[in-house]
């Protein structure tokens, strides 16, 4: 818990030093599951970081240990978008989606299987798959998405309807949630949340045809996006800041968003 709560912060080095503290403690009393915890948290640090072939080794790991955990299935697939391999990532979603979403909603941790997957539809999947997914999301608005008992968080759920949406060419009610999950992150105090929200902003608005105050605004959400993940070392926003920037207009003459 301690680990996830240094993540939530951005203080990664420390939530990488408690997951290593937990697994130690934990693993004389039941090494699968310290070992499960442990994954999770650095899988989420490394992959923040911008680790990302050590990320995927992890998750690798982690779904060959815990097969029947689809979290983990959907976690192999972003850790092939990771490192460019989209056709591979397409291919994971596919099977995830062939299994049938009751399937998946039968999960006792639904939210850290339906966060991750909508992830991977917002990389590689498609709007037919993301009409499917948003009403089977949406009950979930308010809250957010745990891993287990707190070991891990994906933030608040707003921000994957805010991807679902994009994905479906609803960009004002994209903004919405996305406006929405901003909100829940402030009042959390948890900047990488902020960073990723604000980065999710930018990558639905600005790549699609929009009216200018919607591509402004993104703009201002790209350039808060790489300030903090300059502040907090989160290498996977910032190399994804550098991949979208082209497309950001002109922010200088702008108050930024705090």
């Amino acid at each position: 818990y301690r680990s996830m709560c240094a993540f939530v912060e951005g203080d990664l080095k420390r939530s990488v030093e408690l997951a290593e503290e937990g697994y130690r403690l934990g693993s004389m009393v039941s090494e699968s599951g310290a070992r499960h915890a442990y994954l999770v948290q650095l899988t989420g640090n490394m992959r923040l970081m911008g680790e990302r072939e050590r990320a995927r080794s992890l998750v690798y790991e982690a779904a060959a240990r815990y097969p029947s955990i689809a979290g983990w299935r959907c976690a192999v697939g972003l850790s092939e978008v990771d490192v460019g391999h989209f056709d591979a990532a397409r291919d994971v979603f596919l099977q995830l989606m062939s299994d049938g979403l009751p399937a998946l909603l039968r999960d006792a941790f639904v939210l850290s299987v339906l966060c991750p997957l909508v992830e991977l539809c917002a990389w590689v999947g498609d709007a037919a798959s993301a009409e499917k997914l948003y009403p089977a999301l949406l009950p979930y608005a308010a809250h957010c998405g745990t891993i287990g008992y707190g070991i891990g968080t994906y933030g608040p759920v707003a921000r994957y309807l805010g991807m679902l949406a994009g994905k479906c060419g609803r960009y004002e009610l994209a903004v919405e949630h996305l406006n929405a999950s901003m909100i829940a992150c402030q009042r959390m105090k948890a900047p990488t949340y902020v960073a990723l929200t604000a980065l999710t902003h930018a990558v639905v608005i600005l790549p699609v045809p929009s009216p200018s105050a919607l591509k402004q605004r993104a703009s201002l959400e790209l350039a808060r996006a790489r300030r903090i993940a300059n502040t907090h070392g989160f290498g996977m926003i910032a190399s994804i800041c550098d991949v979208v920037a082209p497309l950001a207009t002109d922010t200088r003459a702008r108050p930024q968003p705090s």
